[in-house]
């Protein structure tokens, strides 16, 4: 497990789904991640900063736990 600093310098659509995940992608420091999940239904904006608990980084794609 890796916790990591983020900051959403951009988003790209979300998606909620019936297993109670949401989906979503979104740029920081200048490299773009996509079908990032979260359980629930989170709050997310553009311009805000989390600290999140990665399960594990794989070839610059974060995959939340």
């Amino acid at each position: 497990m890796i916790f990591q600093k983020t900051t959403f310098e951009r988003l790209f659509p979300a998606a909620l789904y019936d297993t109670g995940t949401t989906s979503f992608g979104f740029e920081s420091g200048g490299k773009r991640y996509f079908d990032v999940t979260v359980p629930g239904k989170p709050k997310i904006e553009q311009g805000m900063t989390v600290i999140a608990l990665l399960e594990k980084q794989m070839h610059g794609a974060f995959m939340v736990f």
